[in-house]
């Protein structure tokens, strides 16, 4: 029931994954409860993923292309 909270929780809003489940499996569930075990789970997930980062250097001939999500910038 977690791995499909979780799963539910990652795709779409906590209050969509509570009518997916309920539609689906016919169990009732909170979005608060969806976004508990959700963060649990990616908390977890990103201490493991992030240990084995290693990031090179670049070299002076690469070229390193950064996009920024502007959505919280005045743009006036």
């Amino acid at each position: 029931m977690q791995e499909l909270m979780v799963y539910a929780g990652q795709m779409d809003c906590y209050e969509n994954c509570q009518d997916v489940i309920d539609k689906f499996l016919d169990i009732a569930v909170s979005k608060t409860q969806v976004h508990r075990v959700t963060d649990t789970y990616g908390e977890q997930i990103g201490k493991t993923v992030n240990q084995h980062t290693i990031l090179t250097p670049l070299k002076k001939e690469e070229v390193l292309y950064v996009e920024a999500d502007g959505s919280m910038l005045l743009t006036r």
